[in-house]
C-alpha cells in the first residue's frame, strides 16, 4: 500500500496522468473494464490471484488497457513470463519514480518498457533461464511455499 500511495502521489503531479489505486485484485478486471485506463500498473505479488493470471484476465476483459508490471520479483525470472502473458512492461520496485512515470507514458503510447536487467539477460527464446524451468503454476506454488503456506493452504488458494 505504501508503494502504491507513493506512486499515486508522484503521478498526481503529472498533468497527463490520472492515477487511481485499487485495493482488491479480485475487483481489478471489473474496475478496469469500467474505467478503461490506458495503462494498469500491476504488482505480481498478490494475495488472492496470481499476477500472471491477472495479466491474462486484463488482456481478455479490458483489451485496450496495457499492463506495466512493477514488482520486487527478479526480472531475470519473471520478465519473459509477463511479456508472454501480455504485459507491455516490467520494472523492478528499485526503479526511480521518474523511470516508472516514463514507463507508464511509453506503454500508454504503445511502446514496451523494461529494466536494464532484462536487456542484459535476454537470451534466445526457450533458453534454460531459471525462470523458464518451472511452469507458471509450479512457480506460483514455489512462491507460496516460500511465504510459508502449507500444501493444503496452497491447494485452497490456487483452486
Amino acid at each position: 500500500p505504501i508503494i502504491r500511495a507513493g506512486l499515486i502521489e508522484a503521478m498526481t503531479g503529472c498533468s497527463d496522468l490520472r492515477p487511481h489505486g485499487l485495493d482488491n485484485p479480485a475487483e481489478a478486471v471489473g474496475e478496469l473494464s469500467r474505467v478503461k485506463p490506458d495503462v494498469a500498473v500491476l504488482d505480481l505479488s498478490l494475495e488472492t490471484i496470481s499476477g500472471q493470471d491477472l495479466i491474462g484476465d486484463i488482456r481478455t476483459h479490458a483489451p485496450r488497457t496495457k499492463v506495466l508490471v512493477f514488482s520486487s520479483f527478479d526480472e531475470r525470472v519473471f520478465a519473459r513470463r509477463v511479456f508472454r502473458a501480455g504485459a507491455a512492461g516490467f520494472l523492478p520496485k528499485t526503479a526511480p519514480v521518474q523511470d516508472v512515470i516514463r514507463a507508464v507514458r511509453d506503454v500508454a503510447r504503445g511502446g514496451l518498457s523494461y529494466g536494464d536487467t532484462v536487456l542484459q539477460n535476454e537470451g534466445p527464446s526457450g533458453s534454460d533461464e531459471p525462470g523458464d524451468v518451472l511452469s507458471n503454476r509450479e512457480l506460483d506454488v514455489f512462491l507460496l511455499l516460500g511465504r510459508g503456506l502449507s500444501p493444503q493452504d496452497i491447494s485452497g488458494k490456487l483452486c
